[in-house]
């Protein structure tokens, strides 16, 4: 089944305007609310689209539905936990009353985490997850105990309340690994999908190279035409769409928690004229880099 790329939105929080919809809003990198919070709103249906730099967990505590996640649809029965990563085309139809937990997070600082404390937690990172719930009650309570304890850190917004609730983040997963297994991760592999993942995982390890659509299609094995196809039918962005984004998602993190200057930054992502970084950066998030530091300090 392919998706018409037309249709397919993309947002940060669904339904909600964003002034930079390629990036996570690193001062506020999670966000917690209920099911019924935001779906109530549109009658139980979330059409599809695309959180390019969020991660999003469901757990179903109560009701049903169905998700369809690039382009495979599973049933959902309660209790059932749900990972979303990052750029995975996917809409909901809940029946009503269905309830549980949503949490959206920022991808990348979880990323960094995993990769610091347990690397084998990437893979929960790499796909979409259904892990029914209910077959161990011990695990299902350290679960609720999490989620508890995220939900408070978001409410409370006490010092630290982000860097709690990303390792708090980082146990859930890791409860996700233990609890799944293989069997877990949602539908069937498609060539589509094979490209763009290796794509995708070319971009995370080169994108400071300032590599070309056309180098990178040609590791792959496609031409560049083929990838932006792929890429667009899958994540509904081209294949420089994928690569700019992944530039300014960084690009944000270095102005927001280093003080390396505009030039330094600029070097340290592959540009060579500080002119042109700035130029870039304004056009993908409509302000220039040190009016989104002052921003971000302020």
């Amino acid at each position: 089944m392919i998706m018409s790329t037309t249709r397919i939105k993309h947002y940060e929080l669904y339904g909600e305007a964003s002034s930079s919809v390629r990036s996570a809003t690193w001062t506020n990198s999670f966000h917690f609310e209920r099911i019924p919070d935001r779906s109530s709103h549109f009658n139980w249906e979330i059409e599809p689209h695309v959180h390019d730099s969020f991660l999003q967990i469901f757990v179903l505590t109560k009701g049903s539905g169905d998700i369809t996640l690039n382009g495979v649809t599973s049933t959902l029965t309660s209790p059932m936990l749900i990972i979303i990563p990052a750029q995975n085309v996917h809409s909901f139809r809940f029946a009503k009353h269905t309830d549980g937990p949503v949490i959206t997070a920022a991808q990348q600082p979880l990323e960094s985490l995993a990769q610091s404390v347990m690397p084998e937690l990437a893979k929960v990172l790499a796909r979409p997850y259904l892990v029914r719930l209910g077959q161990d009650p011990i695990a299902d309570t350290a679960l609720h105990n999490l989620l508890t304890s995220i939900e408070h850190e978001w409410r409370a917004h006490s010092f630290g309340h982000a860097a709690a609730g990303l390792c708090l983040l980082a146990t859930l997963l890791l409860h996700a690994h233990r609890s799944g297994g293989s069997d877990s991760t949602v539908g069937h592999i498609t060539r589509p999908h094979v490209v763009v993942d290796k794509f995708k995982r070319l971009v995370n390890e080169q994108f400071k190279s300032s590599e070309a659509v056309a180098s990178y299609a040609n590791r792959i094995g496609v031409s560049p035409g083929q990838l932006t196809r792929l890429t667009k039918q899958v994540l509904g962005l081209t294949a420089l769409e994928v690569i700019n984004a992944r530039l300014v998602f960084e690009a944000e993190r270095e102005l927001t928690y280093t003080d390396d200057s505009i030039k330094q930054i600029a070097a340290k992502l592959g540009f060579d004229d500080e002119a042109y970084f700035s130029r870039f950066f304004k056009k993908q998030t409509q302000q220039s880099p040190l009016a989104f530091r002052q921003s971000r300090n302020s």
